[in-house]
C-alpha cells in the first residue's frame, strides 16, 4: 500500500487521517497533516449493480463480484495498477477504489475494463 500524500509504500505502521473532510491512508510521517479518522464500520461491498443504458434502455447487469475478476484478470496478466490505469485513461485511485468494491462501474468504465483485459462483466 502506498501512502496517499507522498507516495511512499506503507510497510507496519499504516494511519487512516482526516484531512480536510476526507479520509486517507497515509505513513506516519504524513499522520501530522492530519486527524486520526475515526473508526467507521465497514460498508458492505457491492455484489452487483443494475444499470440502463440511454441509447436503447436495456438493462444490463454487472457479474457478481465483479471487482474481484477485474482484479484477478490484471494480475494474471501481470499488469501493474498504474499501467492499467494508462490503458483505459483513468487516475490510478479509480481502479484501486474499484478492485477493493468501493467504487460502482458505469455501462461505459465496464466496457473499457473488458476491451482491455478480455473478459466479460455483463451478464
Amino acid at each position: 500500500m502506498d501512502c496517499e500524500i507522498c507516495g511512499r509504500k506503507i510497510h507496519n505502521n499504516k494511519s487512516i487521517i482526516s484531512l480536510e473532510r476526507t479520509t486517507m491512508q497515509v505513513c506516519e510521517n504524513c499522520s501530522r497533516f492530519g486527524k486520526i479518522a475515526p473508526k467507521r464500520s465497514i460498508a458492505q461491498k457491492p455484489k452487483s449493480v443494475i444499470y440502463t443504458q440511454r441509447s436503447n434502455d436495456n438493462e444490463v447487469e454487472l457479474v457478481e463480484d465483479y471487482f474481484k475478476l477485474i482484479q484477478r484478470a490484471r494480475n494474471q496478466k501481470k499488469i501493474k495498477m498504474k499501467e492499467f490505469a494508462n490503458m483505459i485513461n483513468e487516475r490510478e485511485s479509480v481502479i484501486s477504489r474499484i478492485e477493493r468494491g468501493q467504487l460502482e462501474l458505469t455501462v461505459q468504465l465496464a466496457k473499457k475494463i473488458e476491451r482491455a483485459l478480455g473478459i466479460e462483466l455483463f451478464e
